[in-house]
């Protein structure tokens, strides 16, 4: 294949967060998705196997390095301070290269527009960048270049790098969800022309935020589907995807004869019934201690007392005035306020994060309060809570919590994997959502309506179009880290033997993708080498940050 081939090609990539083909095949065979059900007809499609766990920070970071995360160093939207707090991450947390970064050196024309984490705060690459998921209101600077933030705003009109941040069960957020779908898009479309890019990036998170609150009102397995007022809902999320569907039928129009359309999500989505609170179970099998609430012992309330008054004042309907979200938001705080410290000289394991889907184990020496020896003890402690977390079951349907619970080492392997939980817990499509409070009496609790509902699932979507791809072509073990590779080859350009994934030729035809690969010199040289000592937030964002977290459901 010659330089000026190579040259030719361009590659477009719609990143559709938490896109599922649970939902999109049916919308396809009804015909609401043309242009979807066309380039899978005359593309590659298939599942795209995401990360354990399939949260997005790890994913999408993932998706943009090519490495596991034992190699860029993302394992949660969190990472331990030098105090021991927990700080939100940011682009400068991660560790090993974007593939952007690879076509930039080679001086291939780039734009990257909304990637989750690896895109604030915006850093410099061969031509644009503009900021994703959480970035603050009001940042001053959310593109590369800085200019780039008023040319957007002069040319379209208002834009916002994160505009999902009110999220709620309501028409009223749907309605806005359409508004910025297109919003974006018309920036979009405005940098789209403002050059001849050789790889355009684009993500929308639109669909993971609908899918977590609409869930219910969009599978037809739930019984909630037909619920009074689910077809409204239903009509309004579907317009959001329809909108999407237009874009890749714009995009279709612009391709040249070689270039390839990529549309592919971070993960999966599915149903969410129960919270498994997972440091209740620590507790119940030994290796968590809590010590008693002085407060509330002072005037006599358990937390059983208070919970058990809040549920019958539920069935009372003395609550029912109150909006969902205010009920949750209230029911939040409430945690919060009556969770018992933890006595920490007694405890083995703790889980700290949901979004981490793992355990942490307290170790002497790594662990503020560390009582857990390294070596002999920490595994043999490890192992015992493994077994544990193997034996749990729905008390209703004796089914195990868990697909698969990983050590660490197991799935990870690179200069950062010191940094990740010590056990990795596999939900797979089991509708179970790791809970991280202290407050609940029991491990097993019903998620009420007004909550999230719709939670991610392992597998993701990944549709190829154009060009060198095969058509009509059944994909079957594509994985999120292999995209980086694929899409490095795609443009003539060697992989570094560094990453971990792998090109995908079978979506090729033969002879048509080259494959060669160079050392880079190992990951754990290529990335940023700011040291983690700060969070790029400032106080007041980190307390946004949280909000608009716990907004998303990922945190308590």
């Amino acid at each position: 294949m010659s330089p000026e081939h190579n040259k030719r090609r361009r590659v477009i990539i719609l990143g559709w967060d938490g896109a599922t083909w649970d939902l999109l095949k049916p919308w396809m065979e009804q015909g609401d998705l043309p242009n979807l059900a066309r380039i899978c007809a005359e593309g590659a499609w298939g599942p795209l196997a995401s990360t354990t766990p399939p949260f997005s920070a790890t994913a999408w970071t993932t998706f943009a390095t090519g490495v596991n995360p034992g190699k860029h160093g993302i394992f949660d939207f969190w990472y331990r301070g030098p105090d021991g707090r927990r700080l939100p991450i940011d682009a400068t947390s991660v560790r090993a290269p974007a593939f952007w970064k690879h076509l930039s050196e080679a001086g291939r024309r780039v734009a990257v527009i909304g990637v989750p984490i690896n895109t604030y705060p915006p850093t410099p690459v061969n031509g644009v960048m503009v900021s994703g998921l959480l970035t603050p209101p009001g940042a001053s600077v959310f593109t590369y270049p800085e200019s780039l933030a008023g040319e957007i705003c002069a040319a379209v009109g208002a834009y916002r790098p994160d505009p999902y941040a009110a999220i709620t069960q309501s028409k009223t957020f749907l309605r806005d969800a359409i508004y910025w779908t297109e919003q974006r898009e018309q920036a979009h479309r405005y940098l789209w022309g403002r050059e001849a890019w050789d790889c355009f990036i684009q993500v929308t998170n639109a669909p993971d935020v609908i899918q977590h609150y609409f869930w219910t009102y969009l599978h037809p397995g739930h019984p909630d589907y037909r619920a009074p007022g689910a077809a409204a809902y239903r009509e309004l999320a579907l317009t959001v995807f329809r909108r999407l569907d237009d874009i890749i039928g714009q995009r279709i129009a612009n391709l040249g004869a070689d270039d390839v359309l990529i549309i592919m999500s971070d993960h999966g989505f599915g149903e969410a019934t129960h919270w498994f609170n997972l440091n209740r179970f620590l507790v119940e099998k030994g290796f968590l201690t809590l010590h008693p609430s002085p407060a509330l012992n002072k005037i006599g309330l358990t937390q059983e007392r208070i919970l058990g008054t809040l549920r019958r004042l539920d069935v009372l309907g003395l609550r029912g005035k109150l909006r969902n979200r205010t009920r949750l938001r209230f029911h939040q705080r409430l945690d919060r306020l009556i969770a018992p410290p933890v006595d920490w000289s007694r405890t083995l394991a703790y889980a700290a994060s949901m979004t981490a889907e793992a355990v942490y184990l307290n170790v002497r020496g790594r662990d503020p309060d560390g009582i857990v020896e390294p070596g002999v003890e920490y595994e043999k402690v490890r192992q015992e809570i493994i077994e544990a977390l193997k034996e749990a079951r729905d008390p209703d349907t004796g089914q195990p919590v868990f697909r698969a619970v990983h050590r660490r080492e197991d799935l990870y392997h690179g200069p950062y994997i010191g940094r990740a939980p010590d056990i990795l817990l596999e939900v797979g499509d089991n509708p179970y959502v790791m809970a991280e409070r202290l407050s609940s009496p029991r491990i097993f609790e019903r998620i009420p309506r007004q909550a999230a509902r719709g939670r991610h699932r392992p597998h993701g979507v990944l549709v190829a179009y154009g060009g060198p791809v095969r058509k009509g072509v059944r994909i079957a073990d594509a994985r999120l880290l292999d995209l980086a590779p694929t899409i490095l080859a795609l443009l003539g350009l060697p992989v570094p033997s560094e990453m971990d994934g792998r090109v995908l030729t079978e979506l090729f035809a033969e002879g048509s993708v080259a494959c060669s690969s160079y050392s880079a010199g190992g990951s754990e040289e290529q990335g940023p080498t700011t040291a983690e000592t700060e969070s790029g937030y400032s106080a007041e964002e980190v307390a946004w940050v949280e909000q608009r977290l716990r907004s998303l459901g990922y945190l308590e």
